[in-house]
């Protein structure tokens, strides 16, 4: 008998989905229980490589996973494809009903590279700043430990970039630090992969336009490490490879450069949500 409530509202759905086309719709997929940890997790085995790029830590936010390799970042954004506009009604009334869910709606990914060019084939990769606890993942049994920050160390002469999670936004942050005797001109970052577009906007943001939503590498601030001053810099795009315009580079001092990494799903999304 309580399975006959359930059944008139699916009839219902159905009878009203017929009366629309078939379209797609996106919208992003969150899993909360792990985006919302702020920390950057080693991989022992608990994710496969991707593309043939070595996975070497994790870290998972409400809108995008960012696993970190060799060359830099891999960015994948989740989506739920909406076979029908009705769908999503159903798939709240049919919140546990794994088999139909699989009928009206299909999981898909898109992956976006943010690789560093030309650099130090020997680099060394160093986390710190350990978090509490350990993070444990399912049928792996995987014990892994968590971290604040993580370091590309001489990934060009003279040059370190650190890789953290800001405590009160989303995305990630990464610092380039060119030590004394560094060539920021030697720094090149390429996006590749899922993306449709990429431009810079009047703030001197660079917009990387994706199908679900847009990543924004923020207008970066660049200042001596000895706080003497900032330093004016800047974003410089051509084909999808962002360089950097610094005005001036001390070489007796630390000089960093300080961007920042976020998702926008507000006016972006071309599909109404």
């Amino acid at each position: 008998m309580k399975r006959l409530p359930l059944f008139f509202a699916f009839l219902f759905l159905l009878i009203i989905g017929k009366l629309d086309a078939q379209t797609e719709y996106k919208k992003p997929l969150f899993q909360a229980s792990i985006k919302s940890q702020k920390a950057i997790v080693e991989n022992k085995g608990q994710y496969a490589d991707i593309n043939g790029k070595k996975v070497l830590f994790t870290n998972f936010d409400n809108q995008e996973e960012f696993y970190f390799t060799n060359s830099g970042l891999i960015i994948k954004l989740d989506t739920v494809l909406y076979k029908k506009p009705w769908a999503k009604k159903l798939k709240d009334v049919f919140e546990k009903e794994r088999e139909t869910e699989k009928e009206f709606f299909k999981e898909t990914s898109f992956y976006l590279y943010a690789e560093w060019q030309n650099t130090n084939p020997d680099v060394k990769i160093e986390a710190s700043e350990k978090t509490d606890g350990d993070y444990i993942f399912g049928m792996y049994k995987a014990l892994c430990n968590g971290y604040k920050k993580i370091t590309y160390k001489n990934i060009y002469p003279n040059i370190d970039i650190e890789y953290t999670m800001p405590s009160d936004s989303s995305g990630i942050k990464y610092n380039i630090i060119l030590h004394p005797g560094a060539d920021a001109s030697n720094i090149s970052l390429k996006y590749s992969g899922d993306v449709t577009n990429m431009f810079s906007d009047n703030n001197g943001n660079i917009v990387i336009k994706t199908p679900l939503h847009n990543i924004i590498e923020h207008s970066p601030k660049s200042f001596y490490s000895d706080a003497t001053g900032d330093v004016a810099s800047a974003y410089i795009l051509r084909d999808n490879i962002i360089t950097f315009y610094i005005s001036e580079n001390n070489q007796n001092k630390t000089l960093v450069i300080d961007p920042w990494i976020s998702g926008i799903t507000g006016y972006t999304n071309p599909y109404g949500y």
